[in-house]
């Protein structure tokens, strides 16, 4: 068993979603850990790398069966959904069907030393100003053809600033079956590919780099 690290550089502001709102003036709230930090989920991730490296290799003209091998299989019927109801019961119906890859994903994080210093701070109000500093709000509207703002469609969403995040992907397979040598070049291949992540991407959030990196070398 082999672990590595995935370094998310996010360049802007960038949204992964918890699903609820806050109040009744925030429609759509960042997701945090239990120190109020943010975080994007390991499933997520495991998400965005499968769709990479599906690209990855379709642009090499290579098979892309290893995929699923590595990152686990589809949920069927998911990508024939109309729409995102359909989605959502397909996911539900299918999700006892799929089988697992042998890389494991962790959520990507700050550093530990973020929620150590929360916890220790002696200056509590000066932690929740700090952490209170990595979140924005933003708000949009539709525009008509006229552009004239739509009556009903403003949306006022939570957004993190840009940081550096990082996660551990593990291979979980027996050496002679997944050698480091067969699939980190897989992964390192398809990174170029990520290119942003989570919520209203097309209007430029979310633009990330994502490096692997070999974890450090032990001392003796």
């Amino acid at each position: 068993m082999s672990t590595h690290h995935l370094v998310f550089d996010i360049h802007t502001y960038w949204h992964a979603g918890s699903g609820r709102g806050r109040d009744a003036v925030l429609d759509a709230e960042v997701i945090r850990d239990s120190d109020g930090l943010p975080y994007l989920p390991g499933k997520t991730i495991k998400g965005l790398l499968k769709k990479a490296m599906m690209t990855s290799l379709l642009a090499r003209g290579e098979s892309t069966a290893l995929v699923h091998e590595l990152l686990g299989s589809d949920v069927p019927g998911t990508a024939d959904a109309a729409n995102g109801d359909e989605q959502t019961s397909k996911l539900e119906e299918g999700r006892f069907s799929t089988s697992p890859g042998c890389l494991w994903i962790g959520s990507a994080t700050l550093p530990p030393t973020w929620a150590q210093w929360l916890r220790t701070a002696p200056d509590r109000t000066n932690a929740q100003d700090v952490l209170a500093a990595l979140f924005r709000t933003v708000a949009s509207t539709a525009i008509d053809g006229e552009g004239v703002a739509r009556e009903h469609t403003l949306r006022v969403s939570e957004v993190t600033v840009p940081m550096t995040l990082r996660a551990q992907i593990t291979n979980t397979a027996p050496t002679d079956r997944w050698p480091a040598d067969r699939w980190l070049p897989l992964v390192r291949n398809a990174l170029p590919h990520l290119r942003s992540l989570g919520v209203r991407r097309r209007r430029g959030y979310g633009r990330v780099t994502v490096t692997l990196e070999a974890p450090p070398k032990e001392v003796r």
